[in-house]
């Protein structure tokens, strides 16, 4: 499975894209692929600021804006679409090895 640009689809990469529910583009983190699958492949998850009590996945952000404690809702969904519809943004390098020790 591969992104617009042909390159390989991996789990963690962050990527730009239009999925089948939202009608806009979404950018995130790949969190789940299934292969051999020319569609519906790819999910990506997806935060976004809803009015409390809007989704079950949702953390409750208090701050401050200077005159009044105000409440908001970050919520937690997942959105589904196709490799091919999006394009890789961001991967994470693999962590060098350490440096081995010289002898003593």
């Amino acid at each position: 499975m591969h992104y617009k640009d042909g390159t390989l689809a991996q789990l963690g990469d962050i990527v730009r894209g239009r999925g089948y529910n939202i009608k806009h583009d979404i950018i995130g983190p790949v969190v789940h692929l299934v292969r051999n699958q020319d569609t519906c492949n790819i999910q990506i998850a997806l935060v976004e600021i809803q009015p409390l009590g809007y989704s079950t996945w949702q953390q409750i952000i208090n701050f401050y804006d200077g005159s009044v404690l105000k409440h908001i809702g970050l919520g937690i969904s997942i959105e589904y679409g196709a490799v091919k519809d999006f394009e890789l943004v961001y991967r994470r390098q693999p962590d060098a090895k350490p440096a081995e020790k010289a002898p003593a």
